[in-house]
């Protein structure tokens, strides 16, 4: 639970910050570089490269970008190995139950949960997103709940995972993820997928919209919330777009 709080809590103290700046309230000004300051707290004395701190500071943003749009709910690392096991099996048409191992890099740092025990630990299993995989051909956000992580059909699969870690080859800048899948026959097909796929055309990123927004919502609200926040500009009172998510009569509420 903590990984999702603590990207809640920073965005949450990004909007109170700016609340409070728009009051009146003020701090000290050099926070980061003052005796006592971020740096000092977080560097030991006369360690703290500047220069790299602060290059580009006030002339990028990585707000202005657009966002990347993940093809998978789940941690970045996992896309990789999902994609080439989705692809090994639509090449060679083989099942779950054909499989006697696979064999890739679990990525440990990120995917770290390898025995997980309630939904909130599935985006960061790489044994569990492989059985998935493997068994249902899609990676979708539906697949995320507690009995699906205590499937015995789903654990049978999940020890059939081994971890070989990715070893970077003479030239290469990048290291791509390659994954190993026996057969019980004793045939052994490989891939190397070397870049994430993310969502880019309009109908793709429409339909994970759905497909995630459709769990909390009706269809018919979800759709109009998505039309709504696509002419943000134009809307003349933003209640209606918080009622239409929440259910909430805000305006009630607030008067």
């Amino acid at each position: 639970m903590a990984k999702a709080l603590q990207t809640g809590n920073a965005a949450r103290n990004g909007i109170h910050a700016a609340l409070l700046a728009k009051k009146g309230f003020t701090a000290d000004q050099t926070i980061l570089e003052a005796p006592l300051g971020l740096a000092d707290a977080l560097c030991l004395e006369g360690e703290c490269d500047w220069d790299a701190l602060t290059k580009d500071l006030g002339k990028f943003f990585y707000m202005e970008q657009l966002p990347t749009i993940k093809r998978f709910p789940t941690c970045s690392p996992a896309h990789r190995p999902i994609e080439g096991i989705l692809e090994l099996k639509r090449k060679y048409s083989f099942t779950a139950e054909d499989v006697e191992s696979i064999e890739c890099d679990w990525h440990l740092r990120s995917l770290c949960r390898t025995d997980p025990q309630e939904a909130i630990a599935a985006p960061n299993s790489m044994p569990f997103l492989l059985a998935l995989a493997l068994l249902e051909n899609k990676v979708v956000i539906e697949h995320f709940t507690d009995e699906k992580v205590r499937d015995p059909v789903i654990r049978s699969v999940m020890n059939k995972a081994r971890h070989v870690a990715n070893i970077r080859k003479p030239g290469q800048p990048e290291i791509p993820d390659r994954i190993a899948v026996k057969l019980k026959n004793g045939a052994v097909h490989t891939i190397e997928v070397a870049e994430r796929k993310t969502l880019k055309k309009g109908e793709e990123i429409h339909a994970k919209y759905l497909r995630c927004a459709t769990l909390a919502l009706s269809r018919e609200r979800a759709e109009r919330l998505e039309d709504w926040v696509g002419r943000l500009e134009t809307l003349p009172d933003l209640a209606q777009l918080m009622t239409c998510m929440t259910g909430n009569d805000l305006k009630k509420r607030r008067d």
